[in-house]
């Protein structure tokens, strides 16, 4: 068998094979009749600080050039996930990105270091590819907040930190450089 391993922020994984996030995500659903500890990571549903219902129905429609989405990240909250999910996706594999979501960058910080703090997390995602502010200002297209967020959640946690792009933005390059 070749060796797939890489390195991702010094982190080794034992292959680059990821699946998206909330892939394989909830403990009352049977997990697939596929080794999930064979993947380089596992990496959850986006999770909040708080439960949160989500986009009413519907949240998919299709349309002849593919699927609309606006699921609006529903979630049982930190805690909940901390309690039952997590440990439930650190026995599956043991690589975890965890996915967070806030709603400021205060919220950003407190949950990423409510997920450090659990010690099961090998990297944070900072999904900044959806949520909005309350004053309706997105994430993806405010360099200036994406920025605060990514660097004050670096300097709070001790395990390194994925920013989630949006491709909804002209220069994504511009946004991953900011």
């Amino acid at each position: 068998m070749p060796d797939l391993s890489v390195n991702l922020a010094g982190v080794t994984l034992k292959n680059p094979v990821i699946p998206a996030s909330g892939t394989f995500e909830t403990v009352d659903a049977p997990l697939p009749p596929l080794d999930l500890g064979a993947l380089g990571a596992l990496v959850n549903k986006t999770v909040t600080r708080l439960p949160r219902e989500g986009n009413p129905p519907p949240r998919i429609w299709e349309t002849p050039s593919g699927l609309l989405n606006a699921i609006g990240i529903p979630s049982a909250g930190v805690e909940d996930f901390i309690s039952h999910t997590l440990p439930m996706l650190r026995r599956q594999n043991d690589r975890l990105i965890v996915s967070i979501a806030g709603f400021s960058v205060d919220d950003f910080v407190r949950l990423a270091s409510r997920i450090d703090h659990t010690h099961l997390a090998d990297f944070i995602e900072l999904n900044l590819s959806c949520p909005n502010l309350s004053r309706h200002v997105s994430w993806s297209t405010d360099k200036k907040l994406l920025f605060q967020a990514v660097r004050k959640v670096k300097k709070a946690v001790s395990v390194p930190v994925i920013a989630k792009l949006s491709p909804n933005v002209t220069d994504i390059a511009a946004m991953a450089v900011t």
